[in-house]
């Protein structure tokens, strides 16, 4: 259990950021591949052509290293953006077949970062299909073999510095309270320099894959949103490789900007033809409010991958859609597919779970307000939102209403309601098991921690937030403030000296 705690923390398991995370496990980019035909195969891969790549890769005449790095990156990708739920013995066999090769490399530092980082690549393989002590075991041969470059003098070499980016700042991300356990075991990390590492890569190399690194670690472990898509033109969003393409939608429908990149783009020509992309495709549309074409891509998306990561989301917002459009018998149909259909692995697909066991045709303002706020849309969520008349609200209505105008007054920048509001869905949440009042509380801690710079505060939010007892993202936002308190704690050492 221990082995599986750790891995959890020190990836940020939850695995819709593992799907778009592994899309960006690349040692090298386009330039950095050695060859012609290197950078071909890599734009391939970039483009979704695995099959392809599959079949003419290691025939191709291109050094032995980068056929290894390119083959196992092919293999990545493809597994890691379809929806299936289990890892196939062969693929698995192939990729161990990958690392054992890199014995073949004579050149030692060269043969050291591949092997790292192909097994980086099986790490995340076996986390995503679930099998967690193999994934720590690569994960910690994968860190292991690039500590021990540390002595190297390899200040210069921008794979080297990538790979150390990474780990320092996902290590750096342990709770304090899992602290020793990744001392015991050698896997510590120092925010400060994983961040520094990364930003220097992408300044010698602007269009590098670090960008992808840097975004998503800023996204799903630093939890520092306002700058996961700063390396990004959202208004060329069509004019990157697909790979981008699937990385940029996913960090922007995770943090509520879905709109700044469908007002620019045309997300009707995106990608849907491979594992997630469609579902993403789906989630795009759905923002602009065009719920008929939306239902055509999710439902093409349920029919290859009925058992599989995000169908029970993609089920919900068809059914949501009907209901929205005044369709109730067609949003039941749909709803009651949900506990038939996909898996519950990833936290939306827990949420159209629990939503569709307690839906009752009440609060269709509230339900769309928040589909709204969720895709940046603060102006209109607020409209729909303030149709509602609180005082006819019964308690646990009110409780998720008071929650979600405080989010939409948050993003619009009327801090002083938002943080009242927050403040109130805490009081009458109280013994309430939904999530509403821990991310209030978290929401809060913030607050005082870079607002009003107000430590004893803040700490007092993060701790309310350990301290409720269940709900259905206990799991991520305990992590989010274990890290919060670790984060002010430094703080508060250095006001001491």
């Amino acid at each position: 259990m221990q082995y599986r705690i750790i891995l959890i923390l020190l990836l940020n398991l939850q695995l819709g950021v593992n799907v778009i995370k592994t899309s960006a496990q690349t040692n090298f980019n386009i330039n950095n591949v050695q060859g012609l035909t290197s950078k071909i195969v890599l734009d391939k891969i970039y483009n979704f052509q695995f099959i392809e790549v599959e079949r003419n890769v290691l025939t191709t005449d291109i050094k032995l290293d980068d056929k290894l790095y390119l083959s196992s990156l092919n293999i990545l990708l493809s597994e890691i953006l379809k929806a299936d739920k289990d890892l196939n013995n062969e693929t698995d066999k192939k990729i161990k077949d990958l690392i054992y090769k890199t014995k073949d490399i004579k050149d030692s530092v060269r043969r050291s970062l591949l092997e790292s980082e192909l097994r980086l690549h099986r790490s995340i393989l076996l986390l995503r299909y679930q099998s967690y002590f193999y994934a720590f075991l690569e994960f910690q041969k994968s860190y292991n073999l690039v500590r021990k470059l540390r002595k190297a003098n390899l200040e210069d070499n921008l794979a080297f510095k990538k790979l150390e980016g990474i780990y320092q700042t996902v290590l750096s991300a342990i709770p304090e309270k899992y602290k020793w356990i990744g001392s015991m075991l050698a896997l510590e990390g120092d925010k400060e320099l994983g961040v520094e590492y990364l930003e220097q890569v992408i300044d010698q190399e602007p269009n590098s894959d670090a960008v992808l690194y840097y975004s998503l670690l800023k996204s799903f472990v630093l939890y520092d949103k306002d700058k996961a898509l700063q390396y990004f033109d959202l208004e060329k969003f069509n004019t990157y490789p697909l790979v981008f393409q699937t990385t940029i939608a996913f960090i922007a429908l995770k943090q509520n900007k879905a709109l700044e990149v469908v007002k620019n783009t045309s997300v009707y020509n995106f990608h849907n033809s491979y594992g997630i992309s469609a579902y993403l495709k789906g989630n795009l549309i759905f923002m602009l409010g065009d719920y008929n074409e939306a239902r055509k891509v999710f439902i093409s998306y349920f029919d290859r991958n009925r058992y599989g990561m995000y169908v029970k989301d993609a089920l919900y917002r068809i059914a949501l859609s009907y209901w929205f459009e005044g369709n109730d018998e067609q949003c039941r149909r749909y709803l009651d597919m949900i506990s038939e259909y996909g898996n519950d692995i990833t936290s939306v697909d827990r949420y159209a779970q629990n939503f569709s066991e307690t839906f009752d045709f009440r609060d269709k303002e509230l339900c769309e307000s928040r589909i709204l706020f969720d895709g940046g849309n603060f102006e209109k969520a607020l409209e729909v939102i303030n149709q509602l008349d609180e005082k006819k609200l019964p308690l646990k209505t009110m409780i998720e209403y008071t929650y979600r105008k405080a989010r939409i007054l948050d993003e619009k920048g009327d801090i002083e309601k938002a943080t009242a509001l927050y403040k109130n869905t805490l009081a009458i949440g109280l013994g309430s098991k939904e999530y509403y009042p821990a991310n209030s509380a978290l929401l809060l801690g913030e607050y005082y921690e870079f607002s009003e710079r107000n430590i004893a505060q803040a700490r007092y939010y993060y701790e309310y937030v350990l301290n409720i007892e269940e709900h259905q993202y206990k799991r991520e936002l305990d992590h989010k403030a274990s890290i919060a308190i670790e984060r002010i704690n430094k703080k508060a050492a250095l006001l001491v000296k």
